[in-house]
């Protein structure tokens, strides 16, 4: 099947394919390898063949193919289609914050705003969704993913604090699906909203939770971006509403601020100069204390606003994006017809990647059954991009 490219048909269950980088694994249980197994027989490798003609990819998938064709292969919907038993908690908060922010950005404003409970509440009840099914499954919540879901919990709160500020724009849809069709494939994707800008112009919208903000240069070079605004400028749906010029990214830094200190016998906030802290959180301080924000508004106008939330927005070139095209075809032509798979150089690489045991093992020529049994399971179908837009 072109969707499951890189898997071969299983000799025993009919209408499947093997998800299996070894020989088959059936002379490994008590059954002759000549011998059909029984129906009630299952194997953790065979998988149903899906039946499509036409092979999905998503940016993602070109990113990774980008950066890693080992890491590619295990990980591809299009190949082996695997991920790690273990969650991963900068995927998990992403992904519970990409949930967030989409019920928040979805429900009606009240008056001028959408109140912040919205936000934070929608994290918590999801957080609270996911841990449960998590500890179903574990037996246990890991103790990384409680942090990050009190991390998670500090940050939308101060989000929903300071985005009512800078929300000078009016959010049409708060998903958006992406489809464009080529030749022999489909570029299929989801960005986090279509918004029109106090200009009248539209532009998609882009959450990012990360531990550390990139400068506007590389933002400008990424594919996704690039990709999003191509394919949106191919889609009737969109193009019906108005002309996308770009895309804004909407950065989350993981980090929630430290409170100001109470000095003076506890009568004032502290004024440091170097406070990590946003105009709104410090004057919210202020309030919970019980002072006078007025009293504080000279020194809060020197506070920077983007210390933990920043906005870049990019609008690439019709020059641009005819490049872009035609590197992404050349990608997608590389990616689907049988590629060379090897790993990159591992000194910067190979950082935080799920796939390290299975590298080390075949490039030392061992057996990876085993391994994969044990560490890894298939990726559940449209878990591969949601869960994959973290930056670390």
């Amino acid at each position: 099947m072109i969707a499951q490219q890189g898997m071969k048909q299983c000799g025993y269950f009919p209408g499947h394919v093997c998800s299996s980088l070894q020989p088959c694994a059936w002379p490994v249980v008590p059954l002759l390898a000549a011998v059909k197994p029984p129906p009630q027989v299952k194997c953790s490798y065979a998988q149903p063949a899906s039946g499509r003609t036409i092979p999905e990819v998503h940016i993602s998938d070109i990113i990774t193919w980008l950066s890693c064709r080992t890491k590619w292969d295990f990980s591809s919907p299009l190949r082996h289609n695997l991920t790690s038993k273990d969650p991963n908690k900068h995927l998990w908060l992403g992904s519970v914050a990409h949930y967030a922010l989409a019920a928040y950005y979805g429900t009606p404003l009240e008056g001028t705003i959408r109140p912040r409970s919205y936000l934070v509440n929608a994290f918590d009840s999801e957080a609270l969704r996911t841990l449960k099914a998590l500890k179903a499954s574990l037996g246990e919540i890991p103790e990384d993913l409680m942090e990050y879901a009190s991390l998670g919990h500090g940050m939308m709160n101060h989000y929903g604090l300071w985005a009512p500020n800078y929300d000078t724009f009016d959010v049409l849809m708060p998903e958006v699906k992406l489809c464009v069709a080529m030749d022999g494939w489909d570029f299929k994707g989801q960005t986090d909203g279509l918004i029109r800008d106090d200009e009248g112009r539209l532009w998609l919208f882009e959450h990012k939770t990360s531990s550390r903000i990139p400068p506007p240069d590389a933002i400008s070079r990424t594919w996704q971006g690039m990709a999003y605004v191509w394919a949106a400028r191919a889609d009737p749906e969109i193009q019906a509403i108005g002309h996308v010029v770009g895309i804004m990214y909407n950065f989350l830094y993981k980090y929630v601020p430290v409170a100001p200190k109470l000095v003076y016998g506890d009568t004032q906030l502290a004024r440091r100069s170097n406070h990590r802290i946003t105009p709104e959180l410090y004057l919210e301080y202020a309030r919970i204390h019980g002072f006078d924000p007025e009293d504080y508004l000279d020194f809060v106008a020197k506070l920077k606003h983007d210390v933990f939330f920043r906005r870049y927005y990019v609008r690439p070139s019709q020059v641009k994006l005819e490049l872009f095209e035609r590197n992404l075809k050349a990608a997608v032509h590389d990616m689907l017809n049988d590629p060379a798979i090897y790993p990159q150089d591992s000194l910067y690489q190979c950082r935080g990647c799920y796939f390290q045991s299975l590298c080390s093992l075949q490039c030392d020529g061992l057996d990876l059954a085993e391994v994969i049994q044990d560490q890894y399971k298939p990726n559940q179908v449209g878990s591969y991009e949601s869960l994959d837009d973290d930056v670390e």
